[in-house]
């Protein structure tokens, strides 16, 4: 019997850790949402004083079923993402791992931006997510 295909409602990527650093129009730079240790912990730290830590943006497939396990150990946890995270190609062999089809794709980081009290530096913020989803998403366009 094939095995049946679904479509995943409500998935996120996970940005570069430099993706506002490297992107952002030059006059935000210095303010760009950046990756910064924190005692033992990884935070994004956004502007506006908003600090996310990353510890929810490890969740690690075992060998022993692909049981979702969160990464509580100190230091850099975006180092510890599954790849596909990140890449796209090896996104699609994990949306085979688990039968999905296809994906709606949400930001992980992107999401705080509401928060920011600047909206110029919102929208640039934004401007930066959204090009970078675009690309990610065009990696593969016969998918």
């Amino acid at each position: 019997m094939e095995a049946y295909k679904y479509i995943s409602a409500d998935s996120h990527l996970v940005e570069p850790e430099d993706l506002w650093v490297t992107r952002m129009d030059r006059r935000f730079r210095t303010r760009a949402p950046r990756a910064e240790i924190r005692g033992d912990d990884k935070v994004m730290v956004v502007e506006g004083s908003l600090e996310v830590s990353l510890k929810a943006d490890v969740l690690l497939a075992t060998d022993e079923k692909q049981r979702p396990v969160l990464d509580q150990s100190p230091g850099g946890r975006h180092e510890k993402i599954r790849p596909g995270g990140l890449n796209p190609s090896l996104r699609l062999l994990d949306q085979d791992l688990d039968n999905i089809a296809a994906e709606v794709v949400y930001p992980n980081w992107g999401l705080y931006f509401f928060a920011t009290p600047d909206p110029e530096y919102q929208r640039e913020a934004m401007r930066v997510y959204n090009d970078y989803i675009a690309e990610y998403c065009a990696a593969h366009p016969d998918v």
